[in-house]
């Protein structure tokens, strides 16, 4: 947020220009990372199992499917059990 008011940004090009405004203007709004911090409670745990899957030593099915289970209850805590909105 910081770039926003530096000097290397207001003299850029590209700062100037319809898209850079819309850049600068999501950034610097809040809603945008209240959106970003969903998606990272829904997708975090997710990764971390994928992350899993991709090591070179494969782990056991069974070993997978309890993961799985824990990121279901973790997705579930990170909303509060609320389904939608």
């Amino acid at each position: 947020m910081t770039m926003f008011s530096s000097n290397t940004w207001k003299s850029d090009k590209f700062a100037c220009t319809k898209g850079g405004k819309l850049v600068e203007s999501t950034i610097l709004d809040g809603s945008f990372w209240e959106d970003i911090t969903i998606c990272l409670r829904a997708t975090g745990p997710i990764i971390r199992v994928l992350r899993l899957v991709d090591l070179e030593k494969k782990p056991a099915m069974g070993f997978l499917y309890y993961e799985m289970e824990k990121v279901r209850e973790k997705i579930k805590i990170n909303f509060n059990h609320v389904k939608k909105k």
